[in-house]
């Protein structure tokens, strides 16, 4: 603006001073103010061009950040799952050998707390109704193997009953520890039936429930949309 009005100045001095045609003072007069609309309109364009530009990189970057944090969500969820794959094949040996069964409850507690924070920041982050309930019913679903998996163990109820199982299996087939009896087929097999107690068979079961939700269709459905933002 300042830049005009001094254009507009300049005019009128140059008419008060010269003594030219007045055609020719308006044309030499009005090139200064000529050139300024035109720098002016040049600079708002510029501006206008550069607004859209940092909205294209700040939107760019919000889908960037979107993504990586849906990816990570949804790893953690797969986390659980190969968690719960690690056992759901042999839950009589992961119940039936203590070691085995600290391990796989460290396992088990890691990815509690990642799925946890995982959920949590979901319920936050998206703003889209179908994956967050889609993630609460697999979510509630590993949370109820959890606990019924820290419950059991909690108690001391499943050390109960290995050592009940080993004296029994002991004392019929002479063996006189853990690698006598996993090497003794008719013994091992006898102590495993014995280890998989209705405790252990409901938490086979809310492994396979675990499962069975995740291979719903709707979960990876819901997040491929983010998967694939542009």
């Amino acid at each position: 603006m300042e830049d005009i009005l001094q254009a507009l100045n300049d005019i009128v001095r140059i008419l008060d001073e010269s003594q030219n045609p007045t055609w020719l003072l308006y044309l030499s007069a009005l090139g200064p103010l000529i050139l300024t609309a035109i720098s002016v309109f040049i600079a708002c364009q510029q501006h206008k061009q550069n607004q859209a530009l940092q909205t294209q990189i700040a939107d760019r970057d919000y889908k960037n950040i979107l993504r990586q944090n849906t990816l990570a969500i949804y790893n953690d969820f797969f986390n659980g799952l190969r968690v719960v794959y690690q056992a759901v094949g042999n839950v009589a040996e992961v119940f039936s050998v203590p070691k085995a069964l600290s391990k796989w409850a460290l396992e088990l507690q890691t990815a509690y707390e990642q799925m946890t924070a995982s959920y949590n920041h979901a319920k936050l982050m998206l703003d889209d109704d179908k994956l967050v309930d889609v993630l609460r019913h697999t979510y509630d679903c590993f949370v109820e193997l959890y606990d019924g998996f820290n419950s059991y163990c909690g108690s001391g109820e499943v050390y109960s009953v290995i050592g009940n199982a080993f004296n029994t299996i002991s004392a019929k087939y002479g063996v006189k520890d853990e690698i006598a009896l996993f090497l003794n087929p008719a013994a091992k097999e006898e102590y495993l039936k014995l280890c998989y107690t209705d405790i252990a068979k409901k938490i086979h079961d809310l492994m396979q429930a675990y499962i069975e939700a995740m291979d719903d269709d709707n979960f990876d459905a819901y997040f491929k949309k983010y998967v694939q933002l542009e």
